[in-house]
């Protein structure tokens, strides 16, 4: 069945800009598990989402699982919700298909070999098995050969207060 995949937009989390145009072009490319239809769009990963599952894709290609990623880096804790990778997953949730994100925690040398087998086997098992409604799983995979695998809740952070005010060299506030 069809796909459809933003252009990278870093950090675009769950904002949506339906209000401007939005590219939608056809191409075929290679998926994890054979080659697809993919659906490129200018548009933050909701909105990509949005626009496949509820404009692009007629009801008989609605797709079982959306699979959204691959994030440059973790998304731990309270900051995945500043995620587009997450939020590509999220609003598949939302809007009633089962979303998973995959994010390869890396700084550097993104090698993404082991996070696709990773991938394969997350997505395999979630469709043999399935998922709860408005289900929405965060896989967070470590560089290099993971040793297994491990369900856990979203963990919290001790918020800090980080935000401070300066002066610019011109008097004003900062």
């Amino acid at each position: 069945s069809p796909t459809s995949l933003p252009r990278r937009r870093a950090t675009s989390t769950g904002s949506f800009i339906l209000k401007s145009p939005s590219n939608v072009a056809r191409r075929t490319l290679c998926g994890l598990f054979e080659p697809k239809i993919f659906v490129l769009t200018l548009c933050t990963p909701s909105d990509c989402i949005t626009l496949a599952l509820n404009r692009i894709l007629p009801p008989e290609l609605r797709p079982d699982i959306c699979v959204s990623g691959f994030n440059h880096g973790a998304n731990l804790g309270e900051d995945a919700t500043y995620s587009g990778t997450v939020a590509g997953a999220m609003e598949a949730s939302i809007l009633g298909v089962p979303g998973v994100a995959f994010s390869l925690v890396a700084t550097r040398s993104f090698d993404f070999t082991e996070c696709k087998k990773v991938a394969v086997q997350v997505v395999k098992k979630a469709l043999a098995d399935g998922l709860p409604d408005f289900t929405l799983l965060n896989v967070n995979v470590p560089k290099g050969a993971p040793k297994g695998i491990k369900v856990t809740k979203q963990g919290f952070k001790a918020a800090k207060r980080v935000i401070s005010e300066h002066m610019d060299p011109r008097g004003k506030p900062y």
